[in-house]
């Protein structure tokens, strides 16, 4: 064998020992998120019955659907001494007996299961009051965004403080849901409201509907604390996260490193008949 052939060999030789030797094995460690108490909860004004909803989180590449959480002791007090054990009539499920929402008043929810304790408080808003509804056609020219069909407004005196709300449409007399951006809340700057100014303003969850659907509108108010909750739960919610598996869970206002939030909300609701 010649010299130039020798070289060859050596020379792709020392390439083969110069990859293997550069080749590094990568091991990534997806350490599963121990599960943590998920709670659902909110006060609505009125007699109730009010739900607290409670399950346990999954791990990275856990299940959707996470379980319930049974046999919690549930309370929901308010700060005028009254207290309410609240009743598991299904799995995870529970329901107040007693409590009722007022406006302005602060609750406060205590929940025992497994040994351990998680508490949270919220203040109802003031109530709302939807005192005008109409519905108009438009043609769909008017932007990019809107599909051509019926929508519906309400309007409601706002206070002159900074408020928030969200707002849910429903069609048909069986109140089906459907299913639009109108979840995320809004700041009522957002409908024309002005700090120190106490005005009319129009609440719209642009969804396009059908000559003769009915639909129903409810607009509830909230606090600063759930705003900034559930901007973070729709930010998390579009880009395809859910609980124990997003780098940053929503704010919650529940103790002792639970996960979700616990709510005390006012409600007013319209319904609207696309006909004459």
């Amino acid at each position: 064998m010649g010299n130039s052939n020798i070289t060859k060999l050596f020379f792709l030789f020392s390439l083969i020992m110069l990859l293997a030797s550069c080749e590094e094995v990568i091991e990534v460690d997806l350490n599963e998120a121990d599960p943590r108490l998920v709670v659902e909860g909110r006060v609505v004004n009125g007699a109730g019955p009010h739900l607290v909803q409670l399950t346990q989180s999954g791990s990275y590449f856990g299940e959707v659907e996470f379980p319930p959480v049974k046999g919690a002791t549930v309370t929901i007090s308010d700060d005028e001494g009254n207290t309410d054990l609240l009743i598991e009539q299904e799995n995870g499920m529970y329901y107040t007996q007693t409590i009722v929402g007022m406006p302005g008043r602060k609750y406060t929810l205590d929940i025992e299961v497994d040994g351990a304790e998680y508490t949270a408080s919220s203040t109802m808003p003031l109530a709302i009051e939807i005192d005008t509804t109409l519905f108009y056609y438009e043609d769909g020219s008017t932007s990019f965004f809107v599909d051509s069909g019926f929508y519906v407004m309400g309007s409601l005196i706002d206070a002159k403080e900074l408020n928030y709300y969200r707002m849910h449409i429903f069609i048909g007399s069986e109140m089906e849901e459907i299913k639009t951006w109108y979840n995320v809340p809004y700041e009522d700057f957002e409908f024309g409201a002005e700090l120190g100014v106490s005005k009319e303003i129009w609440m719209n969850p642009y969804e396009a509907l059908e000559w003769e659907d009915t639909a129903t509108v409810v607009v509830t108010s909230v606090n600063k604390d759930s705003y900034n909750y559930f901007v973070a739960l729709s930010e998390a919610n579009a880009s395809g996260e859910s609980f124990g598996s997003i780098p940053q869970n929503p704010p919650s206002n529940i103790s002792n490193d639970a996960l979700g939030f616990f709510d005390a909300v006012t409600e007013d609701e319209f319904t609207v008949v696309i006909s004459f």
